[in-house]
C-alpha cells in the first residue's frame, strides 16, 4: 500500500507515494498523521485542500468544496445543473461531479478555451 505524503506540509509542494513497507511507525503531530521511516519523516496529505496544492500543476482543480477534478478529463459541462461529465456521450452510468456557483464562470471559460484549442488542433 502507498500513501500520498510530503516532507513538509507548509513549504514542500512535492507529493511522494510512500510505501507502507518503509514505515517504522506513525504518530499524530498537530492533528496530522506523520509516517516515520529509517531516515526521514513524512506528512500524510489527508485533506482535499492539501492535495489540491500539490495536484494543481498536474491539472487538478477544486470545482466545489467536495471535489478535486482533473480538468484534462472533463468532456462536458452541464451549465444548468452545474455538473461536469467525463464521458463524451453521457448515460445513466456516466461519472459526474458538481461545480460550485462561484466556479461556474471559470469553468465556462475553461470549456470555451478547450474547444478553441481542440479546433486549432483539428485543423
Amino acid at each position: 500500500m502507498k500513501f500520498p505524503v510530503t516532507r513538509d506540509l507548509v513549504h514542500d509542494l512535492n507529493m511522494i507515494l510512500l510505501d507502507a513497507e518503509d514505515v517504522l511507525y506513525m504518530e499524530v503531530e498537530e492533528r496530522t498523521v506523520v509516517f516515520h521511516t529509517a531516515d526521514d519523516k513524512f506528512y500524510l496529505l489527508d485533506t482535499l485542500s492539501e492535495l489540491a496544492k500539490r495536484m494543481g500543476p498536474l491539472g487538478f482543480q477544486k470545482l466545489d468544496r467536495i471535489n478535486l477534478v482533473n480538468m484534462n478529463k472533463i468532456e462536458q459541462f452541464d451549465d444548468v445543473n452545474c455538473k461536469v461529465y467525463f464521458d463524451a456521450e453521457t448515460s445513466g452510468h456516466s461519472k459526474s461531479t458538481t461545480v460550485s456557483f462561484t466556479n461556474r464562470n471559470m469553468l465556462i471559460e475553461h470549456v470555451r478555451l478547450s474547444k478553441n484549442i481542440n479546433n486549432i488542433i483539428d485543423l
